[in-house]
Protein backbone atom coordinates (compact mmCIF):
# COMPACT_ATOMS: atom_id res chain seq x y z
CA UNK A 1 0.00 0.00 0.00
CA UNK A 2 1.05 3.60 -0.57
CA UNK A 3 0.11 6.53 1.60
CA UNK A 4 0.50 10.30 1.20
CA UNK A 5 3.63 11.12 3.27
CA UNK A 6 2.46 14.70 3.91
CA UNK A 7 -0.56 13.60 5.98
CA UNK A 8 0.04 9.98 6.99
CA UNK A 9 2.30 8.04 9.29
CA UNK A 10 2.88 4.67 7.62
CA UNK A 11 -0.78 4.33 6.78
CA UNK A 12 -2.15 5.80 9.99
CA UNK A 13 -3.28 9.33 10.75
CA UNK A 14 -0.46 11.80 11.29
CA UNK A 15 -1.83 13.12 14.58
CA UNK A 16 -1.02 16.73 15.57
CA UNK A 17 1.81 17.15 18.03
CA UNK A 18 0.33 20.17 19.80
CA UNK A 19 -3.34 20.98 19.28
CA UNK A 20 -3.15 23.63 22.01
CA UNK A 21 -0.91 25.75 19.75
CA UNK A 22 -4.09 27.07 18.15
CA UNK A 23 -5.29 28.37 21.52
CA UNK A 24 -2.03 30.26 21.94
CA UNK A 25 -2.57 31.85 18.52
CA UNK A 26 -6.10 33.13 19.03
CA UNK A 27 -6.27 33.68 22.81
CA UNK A 28 -4.49 36.60 24.45
CA UNK A 29 -4.48 37.91 28.01
CA UNK A 30 -7.35 40.24 27.18
CA UNK A 31 -9.54 37.16 26.75
CA UNK A 32 -8.98 35.99 30.33
CA UNK A 33 -12.13 35.88 32.45
CA UNK A 34 -11.99 38.39 35.29
CA UNK A 35 -15.35 37.98 37.06
CA UNK A 36 -15.05 34.42 38.33
CA UNK A 37 -17.65 33.47 40.95
CA UNK A 38 -16.56 33.64 44.59
CA UNK A 39 -19.94 32.95 46.21
CA UNK A 40 -23.17 31.11 45.46
CA UNK A 41 -25.04 32.16 42.33
CA UNK A 42 -28.55 30.78 41.71
CA UNK A 43 -28.15 31.17 37.93
CA UNK A 44 -24.69 29.63 37.53
CA UNK A 45 -23.94 26.19 36.14
CA UNK A 46 -20.72 24.16 36.17
CA UNK A 47 -20.07 21.67 33.37
CA UNK A 48 -17.21 19.21 33.86
CA UNK A 49 -15.52 17.18 31.16
CA UNK A 50 -15.75 13.75 32.81
CA UNK A 51 -12.59 12.60 31.09
CA UNK A 52 -10.59 14.93 33.33
CA UNK A 53 -11.88 13.47 36.61
CA UNK A 54 -9.86 10.20 36.79
CA UNK A 55 -6.66 12.11 35.99
CA UNK A 56 -7.29 14.80 38.57
CA UNK A 57 -8.47 12.32 41.22
CA UNK A 58 -6.47 9.09 41.04
CA UNK A 59 -7.55 5.85 42.67
CA UNK A 60 -5.28 4.36 45.34
CA UNK A 61 -4.42 0.62 45.62
CA UNK A 62 -6.16 0.08 48.99
CA UNK A 63 -9.20 2.14 48.03
CA UNK A 64 -12.47 0.60 46.83
CA UNK A 65 -14.32 2.12 43.91
CA UNK A 66 -17.06 3.15 46.35
CA UNK A 67 -14.49 5.11 48.35
CA UNK A 68 -13.23 6.60 45.10
CA UNK A 69 -16.77 7.76 44.26
CA UNK A 70 -16.98 9.36 47.73
CA UNK A 71 -13.97 11.52 46.87
CA UNK A 72 -15.73 12.78 43.75
CA UNK A 73 -18.96 13.43 45.68
CA UNK A 74 -17.07 15.57 48.22
CA UNK A 75 -15.68 17.60 45.34
CA UNK A 76 -19.22 18.12 44.03
CA UNK A 77 -20.50 19.17 47.46
CA UNK A 78 -17.83 21.86 47.54
CA UNK A 79 -18.71 23.04 44.03
CA UNK A 80 -22.37 23.29 45.02
CA UNK A 81 -21.36 26.08 47.40
CA UNK A 82 -21.01 28.20 44.26
CA UNK A 83 -23.13 26.62 41.52
CA UNK A 84 -26.81 25.74 41.48
CA UNK A 85 -26.41 23.18 38.69
CA UNK A 86 -23.52 20.81 37.92
CA UNK A 87 -23.21 18.63 34.81
CA UNK A 88 -20.64 15.86 34.33
CA UNK A 89 -20.26 14.70 30.73
CA UNK A 90 -18.42 11.49 29.84
CA UNK A 91 -17.33 10.12 26.48
CA UNK A 92 -19.36 7.30 24.97
CA UNK A 93 -17.25 4.29 23.98
CA UNK A 94 -18.66 2.91 20.72
CA UNK A 95 -17.35 -0.27 19.06
CA UNK A 96 -17.28 1.38 15.61
CA UNK A 97 -15.71 4.67 16.67
CA UNK A 98 -13.47 6.66 14.34
CA UNK A 99 -11.29 7.29 17.40
CA UNK A 100 -10.50 3.57 17.83
CA UNK A 101 -7.13 3.87 16.08
CA UNK A 102 -6.15 6.87 18.21
CA UNK A 103 -7.08 4.98 21.39
CA UNK A 104 -5.08 1.97 20.24
CA UNK A 105 -2.02 4.23 19.86
CA UNK A 106 -2.22 5.05 23.57
CA UNK A 107 -1.47 1.41 24.37
CA UNK A 108 -3.32 -1.39 26.10
CA UNK A 109 -4.05 -1.22 29.81
CA UNK A 110 -4.74 -3.64 32.64
CA UNK A 111 -8.31 -4.92 32.75
CA UNK A 112 -10.02 -4.47 36.14
CA UNK A 113 -13.76 -4.86 36.70
CA UNK A 114 -15.34 -1.78 38.27
CA UNK A 115 -17.71 -2.49 41.18
CA UNK A 116 -18.37 -0.78 44.51
CA UNK A 117 -16.52 -3.35 46.65
CA UNK A 118 -13.63 -3.95 44.24
CA UNK A 119 -10.24 -2.37 44.92
CA UNK A 120 -8.76 0.23 42.63
CA UNK A 121 -5.76 -1.08 40.65
CA UNK A 122 -2.21 -0.38 41.73
CA UNK A 123 -1.30 1.14 38.39
CA UNK A 124 -4.10 3.65 37.84
CA UNK A 125 -2.73 5.07 34.59
CA UNK A 126 -2.49 1.62 33.01
CA UNK A 127 -6.06 0.99 34.16
CA UNK A 128 -7.22 4.12 32.32
CA UNK A 129 -5.71 2.96 29.02
CA UNK A 130 -8.36 0.25 28.71
CA UNK A 131 -11.55 1.57 27.08
CA UNK A 132 -13.76 -1.01 28.84
CA UNK A 133 -12.36 0.06 32.22
CA UNK A 134 -13.15 3.71 31.51
CA UNK A 135 -16.63 2.86 30.24
CA UNK A 136 -17.40 0.89 33.42
CA UNK A 137 -15.90 3.60 35.65
CA UNK A 138 -17.94 6.32 33.95
CA UNK A 139 -21.16 4.33 34.28
CA UNK A 140 -20.47 3.48 37.91
CA UNK A 141 -19.75 7.10 38.81
CA UNK A 142 -22.87 8.28 36.97
CA UNK A 143 -25.14 5.84 38.82
CA UNK A 144 -23.52 6.42 42.21
CA UNK A 145 -23.25 10.21 42.10
CA UNK A 146 -26.75 10.80 40.72
CA UNK A 147 -28.26 8.70 43.55
CA UNK A 148 -26.69 10.77 46.37
CA UNK A 149 -28.34 13.60 48.30
CA UNK A 150 -27.16 17.16 47.78
CA UNK A 151 -28.17 20.53 49.30
CA UNK A 152 -31.75 21.50 48.59
CA UNK A 153 -32.32 23.06 45.20
CA UNK A 154 -29.01 21.87 43.75
CA UNK A 155 -29.20 19.90 40.50
CA UNK A 156 -26.80 17.27 39.17
CA UNK A 157 -26.83 15.84 35.64
CA UNK A 158 -24.41 13.03 34.73
CA UNK A 159 -24.21 11.24 31.40
CA UNK A 160 -24.16 7.45 31.26
CA UNK A 161 -23.62 6.40 27.65
CA UNK A 162 -26.55 7.90 25.70
CA UNK A 163 -28.64 8.60 28.81
CA UNK A 164 -28.51 11.46 31.32
CA UNK A 165 -28.99 10.60 35.01
CA UNK A 166 -30.13 13.26 37.47
CA UNK A 167 -30.98 13.80 41.14
CA UNK A 168 -33.96 16.00 40.24
CA UNK A 169 -37.18 15.80 38.29
CA UNK A 170 -35.82 17.76 35.34
CA UNK A 171 -34.97 15.42 32.48
CA UNK A 172 -32.60 15.75 29.56
CA UNK A 173 -33.18 13.76 26.37
CA UNK A 174 -30.98 10.84 25.35
CA UNK A 175 -28.17 11.77 22.99
CA UNK A 176 -26.32 9.88 20.27
CA UNK A 177 -23.26 12.12 20.65
CA UNK A 178 -20.07 10.15 21.20
CA UNK A 179 -17.62 12.86 22.24
CA UNK A 180 -17.84 14.69 25.55
CA UNK A 181 -16.10 17.61 23.82
CA UNK A 182 -19.21 18.41 21.80
CA UNK A 183 -21.80 17.12 24.28
CA UNK A 184 -20.58 19.65 26.84
CA UNK A 185 -22.13 22.36 24.68
CA UNK A 186 -25.42 20.46 24.49
CA UNK A 187 -25.51 20.61 28.30
CA UNK A 188 -24.63 24.30 28.17
CA UNK A 189 -27.64 24.84 25.92
CA UNK A 190 -29.82 22.90 28.39
CA UNK A 191 -28.61 25.06 31.28
CA UNK A 192 -29.25 28.28 29.35
CA UNK A 193 -32.76 27.09 28.55
CA UNK A 194 -33.29 26.89 32.35
CA UNK A 195 -32.44 30.59 32.53
CA UNK A 196 -28.89 30.08 33.74
CA UNK A 197 -26.85 33.21 33.06
CA UNK A 198 -23.31 31.96 33.71
CA UNK A 199 -21.76 28.79 32.31
CA UNK A 200 -18.40 27.57 33.61
CA UNK A 201 -16.80 24.65 31.74
CA UNK A 202 -13.82 22.64 32.99
CA UNK A 203 -11.88 20.86 30.24
CA UNK A 204 -8.28 20.52 29.12
CA UNK A 205 -9.10 19.79 25.49
CA UNK A 206 -8.48 22.43 22.83
CA UNK A 207 -11.43 21.00 20.89
CA UNK A 208 -13.86 22.29 23.54
CA UNK A 209 -12.67 25.89 23.16
CA UNK A 210 -13.02 25.74 19.38
CA UNK A 211 -16.46 24.09 19.49
CA UNK A 212 -17.70 26.64 22.04
CA UNK A 213 -16.34 29.42 19.86
CA UNK A 214 -18.22 28.06 16.86
CA UNK A 215 -21.64 27.94 18.56
CA UNK A 216 -21.33 30.98 20.82
CA UNK A 217 -23.09 33.42 18.51
CA UNK A 218 -25.97 31.00 17.92
CA UNK A 219 -26.43 30.52 21.68
CA UNK A 220 -26.22 34.27 22.17
CA UNK A 221 -28.99 34.80 19.60
CA UNK A 222 -31.30 32.38 21.44
CA UNK A 223 -30.51 32.98 25.12
CA UNK A 224 -29.63 35.85 27.43
CA UNK A 225 -26.55 35.14 29.52
CA UNK A 226 -23.54 36.94 30.95
CA UNK A 227 -20.67 34.75 29.85
CA UNK A 228 -19.35 31.29 29.15
CA UNK A 229 -15.95 30.62 30.73
CA UNK A 230 -13.67 27.65 30.04
CA UNK A 231 -11.08 26.60 32.60
CA UNK A 232 -8.22 25.30 30.46
CA UNK A 233 -4.76 23.96 31.28
CA UNK A 234 -3.08 22.46 34.34
CA UNK A 235 -1.15 23.96 37.24
CA UNK A 236 0.75 27.15 36.43
CA UNK A 237 -0.54 26.93 32.84
CA UNK A 238 -4.18 26.99 33.94
CA UNK A 239 -6.22 29.88 32.63
CA UNK A 240 -9.87 30.91 32.48
CA UNK A 241 -10.92 31.93 28.99
CA UNK A 242 -13.96 34.12 28.39
CA UNK A 243 -15.66 32.70 25.31
CA UNK A 244 -17.71 35.88 25.09
CA UNK A 245 -14.61 38.06 24.89
CA UNK A 246 -12.85 35.72 22.45
CA UNK A 247 -15.86 35.29 20.13
CA UNK A 248 -16.63 38.99 20.03
CA UNK A 249 -13.02 39.94 19.28
CA UNK A 250 -12.76 37.41 16.43
CA UNK A 251 -16.23 38.14 15.06
CA UNK A 252 -18.91 35.66 14.07
CA UNK A 253 -17.47 34.59 10.71
CA UNK A 254 -13.97 33.80 11.99
CA UNK A 255 -15.32 32.19 15.18
CA UNK A 256 -17.35 29.79 13.05
CA UNK A 257 -14.49 29.28 10.59
CA UNK A 258 -12.22 28.07 13.40
CA UNK A 259 -14.22 24.84 13.69
CA UNK A 260 -13.31 23.57 10.23
CA UNK A 261 -9.84 25.12 10.41
CA UNK A 262 -9.09 23.10 13.55
CA UNK A 263 -10.44 19.90 12.03
CA UNK A 264 -8.57 20.45 8.76
CA UNK A 265 -5.20 21.06 10.43
CA UNK A 266 -5.31 18.00 12.69
CA UNK A 267 -7.38 16.43 15.47
CA UNK A 268 -7.86 12.94 16.93
CA UNK A 269 -9.66 11.81 13.76
CA UNK A 270 -7.96 13.92 11.10
CA UNK A 271 -4.33 14.16 10.08
CA UNK A 272 -2.11 17.15 10.53
CA UNK A 273 0.20 18.23 7.72
CA UNK A 274 3.70 16.99 8.42
CA UNK A 275 5.96 19.76 9.74
CA UNK A 276 3.11 22.28 9.39
CA UNK A 277 1.87 23.20 12.86
CA UNK A 278 -1.26 25.07 13.89
CA UNK A 279 0.69 28.33 14.09
CA UNK A 280 2.00 28.20 10.54
CA UNK A 281 -1.39 27.13 9.22
CA UNK A 282 -3.10 29.99 11.05
CA UNK A 283 -0.67 32.47 9.53
CA UNK A 284 -1.67 31.22 6.07
CA UNK A 285 -5.33 31.44 7.08
CA UNK A 286 -4.99 35.08 8.07
CA UNK A 287 -3.05 35.90 4.91
CA UNK A 288 -5.66 34.36 2.60
CA UNK A 289 -8.86 36.29 3.35
CA UNK A 290 -11.03 34.38 0.85
CA UNK A 291 -10.85 31.15 2.86
CA UNK A 292 -12.50 32.50 6.03
CA UNK A 293 -16.03 32.67 4.62
CA UNK A 294 -15.71 29.22 3.05
CA UNK A 295 -14.66 27.65 6.36
CA UNK A 296 -17.48 29.49 8.13
CA UNK A 297 -19.99 28.14 5.60
CA UNK A 298 -18.84 24.60 6.41
CA UNK A 299 -19.86 25.23 10.03
CA UNK A 300 -23.24 26.79 9.23
CA UNK A 301 -24.07 24.12 6.61
CA UNK A 302 -22.21 20.97 7.74
CA UNK A 303 -21.52 17.87 5.65
CA UNK A 304 -21.54 19.58 2.21
CA UNK A 305 -21.15 17.47 -0.89
CA UNK A 306 -18.86 18.67 -3.69
CA UNK A 307 -16.21 17.23 -6.01
CA UNK A 308 -12.55 18.00 -6.71
CA UNK A 309 -13.41 20.59 -9.34
CA UNK A 310 -15.65 22.66 -7.10
CA UNK A 311 -14.67 26.29 -6.57
CA UNK A 312 -14.48 25.83 -2.80
CA UNK A 313 -11.96 23.02 -3.14
CA UNK A 314 -9.89 25.19 -5.48
CA UNK A 315 -9.72 27.76 -2.67
CA UNK A 316 -8.73 25.05 -0.21
CA UNK A 317 -5.88 24.02 -2.50
CA UNK A 318 -4.66 27.61 -2.62
CA UNK A 319 -4.79 27.81 1.19
CA UNK A 320 -2.73 24.62 1.53
CA UNK A 321 -0.13 25.87 -0.96
CA UNK A 322 0.27 29.03 1.14
CA UNK A 323 0.90 26.88 4.19
CA UNK A 324 3.94 25.46 2.40
CA UNK A 325 5.07 28.55 0.50
CA UNK A 326 4.05 32.14 1.28
CA UNK A 327 5.32 33.36 -2.10
CA UNK A 328 3.84 30.71 -4.41
CA UNK A 329 1.41 31.96 -7.05
CA UNK A 330 0.04 28.50 -7.83
CA UNK A 331 -3.53 27.33 -7.17
CA UNK A 332 -3.25 23.59 -7.89
CA UNK A 333 -1.56 21.36 -5.33
CA UNK A 334 -0.28 18.92 -7.98
CA UNK A 335 1.51 21.78 -9.72
CA UNK A 336 2.78 23.08 -6.39
CA UNK A 337 4.18 19.66 -5.51
CA UNK A 338 6.19 19.63 -8.71
CA UNK A 339 7.43 23.17 -8.23
CA UNK A 340 8.45 22.72 -4.60
CA UNK A 341 10.06 19.35 -5.16
CA UNK A 342 12.19 20.41 -8.12
CA UNK A 343 12.97 24.01 -7.21
CA UNK A 344 13.77 23.41 -3.55
CA UNK A 345 14.76 19.72 -3.57
CA UNK A 346 12.22 19.16 -0.80
CA UNK A 347 11.73 15.78 0.81
CA UNK A 348 8.52 14.17 -0.41
CA UNK A 349 6.88 14.49 3.03
CA UNK A 350 7.54 18.24 3.07
CA UNK A 351 5.47 19.07 0.01
CA UNK A 352 1.65 19.16 -0.15
CA UNK A 353 -0.31 15.95 -0.71
CA UNK A 354 -1.68 15.27 -4.18
CA UNK A 355 -4.92 16.95 -5.17
CA UNK A 356 -6.78 13.65 -4.79
CA UNK A 357 -5.30 12.84 -1.37
CA UNK A 358 -6.03 16.40 -0.21
CA UNK A 359 -9.64 16.10 -1.35
CA UNK A 360 -10.17 12.94 0.72
CA UNK A 361 -8.47 14.60 3.69
CA UNK A 362 -10.87 17.53 3.25
CA UNK A 363 -13.81 15.10 3.33
CA UNK A 364 -12.58 13.62 6.63
CA UNK A 365 -12.16 17.12 8.05
CA UNK A 366 -15.70 18.01 6.94
CA UNK A 367 -17.02 14.98 8.77
CA UNK A 368 -15.33 15.87 12.06
CA UNK A 369 -16.25 19.56 11.84
CA UNK A 370 -19.81 18.51 11.00
CA UNK A 371 -19.99 16.47 14.20
CA UNK A 372 -18.88 19.53 16.17
CA UNK A 373 -21.21 21.87 14.30
CA UNK A 374 -24.20 19.74 15.31
CA UNK A 375 -23.21 19.71 18.98
CA UNK A 376 -26.41 21.50 20.04
CA UNK A 377 -28.55 18.66 18.69
CA UNK A 378 -29.24 15.73 21.04
CA UNK A 379 -29.74 13.39 18.07
CA UNK A 380 -27.15 14.24 15.45
CA UNK A 381 -28.14 11.53 12.95
CA UNK A 382 -24.73 11.63 11.32
CA UNK A 383 -24.09 10.47 7.75
CA UNK A 384 -21.88 7.45 7.14
CA UNK A 385 -18.12 8.06 7.34
CA UNK A 386 -17.70 6.10 4.09
CA UNK A 387 -19.08 9.14 2.27
CA UNK A 388 -16.41 11.32 3.89
CA UNK A 389 -13.02 9.80 3.20
CA UNK A 390 -13.22 6.63 5.29
CA UNK A 391 -13.23 2.92 4.40
CA UNK A 392 -14.84 0.14 6.41
CA UNK A 393 -12.35 -2.34 7.81
CA UNK A 394 -12.67 -6.02 8.69
CA UNK A 395 -10.55 -5.44 11.80
CA UNK A 396 -12.35 -6.29 15.04
CA UNK A 397 -11.10 -3.18 16.84
CA UNK A 398 -10.46 -0.54 14.19
CA UNK A 399 -13.64 -0.46 12.10
CA UNK A 400 -12.72 2.55 9.97
CA UNK A 401 -9.48 3.35 8.17
CA UNK A 402 -8.67 6.45 6.09
CA UNK A 403 -9.24 6.25 2.35
CA UNK A 404 -5.96 7.83 1.37
CA UNK A 405 -6.46 8.00 -2.39
CA UNK A 406 -9.03 7.07 -5.01
CA UNK A 407 -6.68 7.32 -7.99
CA UNK A 408 -3.91 4.99 -9.11
CA UNK A 409 -0.76 5.30 -7.04
CA UNK A 410 2.52 6.39 -8.55
CA UNK A 411 5.09 3.81 -9.55
CA UNK A 412 6.58 2.15 -6.51
CA UNK A 413 10.07 2.64 -7.86
CA UNK A 414 9.61 6.30 -8.87
CA UNK A 415 12.69 6.00 -11.09
CA UNK A 416 12.27 9.59 -12.29
CA UNK A 417 13.21 10.81 -8.79
CA UNK A 418 16.73 9.39 -9.18
CA UNK A 419 19.22 12.26 -9.20
CA UNK A 420 22.97 12.49 -9.52
CA UNK A 421 25.44 14.68 -7.70
CA UNK A 422 28.00 15.05 -10.48
CA UNK A 423 29.96 18.30 -10.30
CA UNK A 424 30.33 18.70 -14.08
CA UNK A 425 28.61 17.22 -17.11
CA UNK A 426 27.84 13.53 -16.69
CA UNK A 427 29.83 10.80 -18.41
CA UNK A 428 29.25 7.11 -18.86
CA UNK A 429 30.91 6.54 -15.52
CA UNK A 430 29.09 4.15 -13.22
CA UNK A 431 29.57 6.72 -10.46
CA UNK A 432 26.75 8.72 -12.05
CA UNK A 433 23.45 7.49 -10.57
CA UNK A 434 21.49 8.50 -13.67
CA UNK A 435 23.78 6.56 -16.02
CA UNK A 436 23.68 3.59 -13.68
CA UNK A 437 19.88 3.63 -13.80
CA UNK A 438 19.90 4.14 -17.59
CA UNK A 439 18.10 7.48 -17.16
CA UNK A 440 18.66 10.96 -18.48
CA UNK A 441 19.41 13.72 -15.98
CA UNK A 442 16.58 15.91 -14.70
CA UNK A 443 16.24 19.26 -12.92
CA UNK A 444 16.82 17.40 -9.66
CA UNK A 445 20.42 16.68 -10.63
CA UNK A 446 23.27 18.95 -9.56
CA UNK A 447 25.25 18.30 -12.74
CA UNK A 448 25.79 20.78 -15.60
CA UNK A 449 24.24 18.65 -18.34
CA UNK A 450 22.46 20.72 -20.97
CA UNK A 451 19.96 18.08 -22.13
CA UNK A 452 18.04 17.57 -18.86
CA UNK A 453 14.56 16.16 -19.26
CA UNK A 454 11.26 16.40 -17.39
CA UNK A 455 9.44 13.11 -16.81
CA UNK A 456 5.66 13.12 -17.18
Amino acid sequence: HSFPPAISEYGQLNLPGNKAALVHEIVTNCHNATDVLSEFCATATLIIDGGKIPYQFTGKPNMTFRQYADIISKMLMKKFDTFKRIDIVFDVYLPNSLKAATREKRGKGIRRRVAAANKCPGNWMQFLKDAINKKELNEYLAETLSALSYPQGRELFVTSQEKVLSNCGTAMPDSDQEEADSRLLLHAKSALSQNMTFVYIISNDTDVIIIALGVYHKLRSEHIFDDMVIEFGIGQHERRISVKSLAESLGQTRSQAMVFFHSFTGTDTTSSFRNIGKKRAYEAFKAYSEIEQIFSDFHVNPFPNFDEEHEKFKKIQRFVILMYSKTSLLHNTDEARLDLYFSRSQNIENIPPTKNALFLHTRRALYQSGVWSRCLEAQQNLPSPKDFGWLESSDQVIKWIPNWMSQFEASIECREFVKCGCQTSCTSSKRCKCNSADLKCTRLCKCKCLDKVMYE
